[in-house]
């Protein structure tokens, strides 16, 4: 694995070197493979690949059996050992189409299922190889490849699943950046008529600005389905420019979770969150919600969840107070071994307490990230967003505003484009680069502004 049954030749997806098993006896290794391969007799090329593993000759066994590929393709048998010489002689992308062969007609295949733990291990991928992991464990496997499963897990940071039910899993991260931001507070960079005849022009404050933000996560498993957690994240920001520490902030959020397995590939879950915004340390905002959602695996390079939500959004200014109601469809896709795309829609619903400038609203936003891995310390990523909000009533924010000027119903649309590098120095420890742009149009002035944010930061998880 990773290489799974013996040393790793150096390769770019390569995370531990020296290999994942390096550490286990050679004879132990064939042990674990026949264990988890059907008893099936293998004949000429399979006989004569598996003859140079054993000699460790895993460069020549892949390159044996990748030349008879197109010959051989859909035979499980072929496709276990080729997937299986493929991690082993340092190429794991070339790995996972066989493997997935193989499981595709024989899902029960655990030796399958244990090489591609070792495959996602050298490409990078660790929730991939966490989600096969936990596969493993509902096959039963004996003791012998347990410790195989054991050294993929210490290499991933996952803790056994004795442990995780009868104990807790206490994580965190601890955060610092630094950066520009142009438009704090979101002012319009244009000439506005206050009052009739009265124009005036309101300019953004550009400012730097140090942000420091953790939180923690206590986590703790109630058999091999069920699980719950407790988390707290929190956020502290401040602002270099006097005209911009009136938004100088403060978040604390605070959450419960509880989630269950139905399958292999779903999983339903629910939680409670509560959090407090605070601005130039003054209370702003206060947030009460719950939430239900559904996850589901469809491929193993396709998910989605679905996620529906209720918030009480509780403001210092009792007029902008409303009920939130919030669903959510997000979806992962992983194009190839360094590619993923994320895609998520998110429609929301203000239903005003009392009479706020605009009533209610409906918000609705469509979310697309891609991230692409060089190598295993350094990712690139891109995003785009559209965003659009609809106000049911005319939109006077101001009383002094409220004079005849046409049409005073506010639309709101708007466009987010963001890019970023992401460096990982060492397990535990991540570096990023973001640069991020907002093109904000509006059927009413006031709300027409630009914004861009760049930053950088560093973050210790734990």
């Amino acid at each position: 694995m990773g290489n799974v049954f013996g040393s790793v030749s150096s390769s770019a997806g390569q995370m531990v070197p020296g290999g994942l098993f390096a550490r286990l006896p050679a004879a132990l290794v064939l042990v674990l493979s026949i264990l988890f391969q059907p008893a099936i007799a293998v004949e000429g090329p399979v006989s004569e690949a598996r003859a140079l593993l054993e000699r460790g000759e895993a460069d020549e066994a892949y390159r044996l059996l990748a030349a008879l590929e197109p010959e051989h393709a859909g035979n499980p048998e072929f496709d276990y050992w080729l997937g299986l010489a493929a991690v082993r002689a340092g190429e794991p992308s070339q790995a996972l189409f066989p493997l997935e062969r193989v499981l595709a007609r024989e899902p029960l295949n655990a030796g399958a299922r244990l090489e591609l733990v070792g495959a996602y291990i050298q490409l990078g991928q660790r929730d991939n190889a966490v989600t096969e992991l936990e596969r493993l464990e509902q096959l039963d496997p004996p003791p012998r490849a347990r410790r195989a499963m054991d050294e993929a897990r210490r290499q991933l940071g996952v803790e056994p699943p004795e442990r995780q039910q009868r104990a807790t899993g206490l994580s965190g991260y601890l955060g610092l950046e630094l950066g520009h931001d142009s438009n704090p507070g979101s002012w319009p960079e244009t000439e506005l008529e206050l009052l009739p005849g009265i124009t005036g022009e309101i300019s953004p404050d550009e400012t730097l600005f140090a942000g420091l933000q953790g939180g923690v996560r206590h986590r703790i498993h109630a058999g091999e389905r069920q699980n719950f957690s407790i988390s707290a994240n929190g956020m502290v920001r401040r602002n270099d420019e006097e005209a911009a520490e009136q938004f100088d902030l403060d978040f604390l959020q605070l959450e419960g979770q509880w989630g269950y397995r139905l399958n292999g590939h779903q999983e339903i879950g629910a939680g409670v969150e509560g959090g407090e915004l605070r601005l130039d340390g003054d209370h702003y905002r206060q947030m009460l919600g719950l939430w239900g959602e559904w996850r589901n695996q469809l491929r193993e390079d396709l998910q989605y969840r679905v996620r529906l939500g209720w918030r009480d959004m509780d403001f210092e200014a009792d007029r902008f107070d409303h009920d939130e109601f919030r669903a959510v469809l997000a979806m992962q896709y992983q194009h190839t071994e360094r590619w993923r795309t994320d895609l998520d829609l998110d429609l929301r619903y203000e239903d005003a307490v009392s009479e706020r400038p605009g009533e209610n609203a409906f918000r609705q936003r469509i979310r697309g990230r891609t991230f692409y891995m060089l190598n295993p310390r350094h990712r690139l990523g891109a995003d785009l967003a559209l965003r659009w909000t609809q106000y049911s009533e005319d939109y006077t924010p101001v009383e002094a505003l409220d004079f005849d000027n046409g049409d005073q119903s506010r639309r709101d649309r708007s466009l987010v484009l963001g890019a970023q590098w992401e460096y990982f120095p060492a397990e535990g420890w991540l570096v990023r680069a973001r640069a991020q742009h907002r093109d904000q149009s509006s059927s009413l002035d006031l709300f027409e502004y630009d914004q861009t944010l760049v930053n950088l930061g560093v973050t210790r998880f734990f």
